[in-house]
């Protein structure tokens, strides 16, 4: 189950997202570890969160 943000961002998609769009982020994240063998995990390691809400900065509205 998705831990819930304290602090969220008003423009991140994970913290004002429903729990079926989590539900859908959460499948297609694990399908592209699989289909790249760990590569996104990898990759995902290395990029920087937001300090805000702690989730990734490209769940961020870009403006």
């Amino acid at each position: 189950m998705a831990k819930r943000v304290l602090t969220g961002c008003g423009n991140c998609k994970r913290c004002t997202n429903s729990a079926v769009g989590e539900l859908g982020r959460r499948q297609g994240k694990l399908l592209a570890n699989i289909a790249t063998v760990g590569g996104v995990a990898l990759i995902q390691a290395f990029t920087r969160n937001c300090r805000g809400c702690g989730h990734k900065l490209r769940l961020h509205a870009r403006r």
